[in-house]
């Protein structure tokens, strides 16, 4: 999944028209609200599928808490299912 979207780049003014933005990294904490992505653009769907050579730097963007709160109980429940299935916690259940 990306985004799809012209960019510019400032420093060359190369024009990107049909960008790929992808969320590559994020870093922060769920419990204090903090959540920092990283979306990478990249020139085109093959570049963004390898995660090639970004065209751009990246952009580094702060959520709010609002936001963090919107997606934390869906991100857990994912990550508890996923530790779940790994055998050291085979039998878990969900609480």
């Amino acid at each position: 999944m990306a985004l799809q979207l012209k960019r510019t780049n400032v420093s060359t003014n190369a024009v990107f028209p049909s960008a790929y933005l992808r969320i590559d990294d994020f870093i922060g904490g769920l419990r204090d609200g903090t959540l920092v992505v990283k979306l990478n653009t990249y020139v085109d769907a093959a570049s963004a599928a390898g995660g090639f050579n970004p065209a751009l730097d990246p952009d580094m963007i702060q959520l709010t808490p609002t936001e963090v709160q919107s997606i934390r109980d869906a991100l857990k429940s994912a990550l508890y299912n996923i530790l779940a299935a790994r055998p050291a916690y085979a039998g878990a259940i969900a609480v």
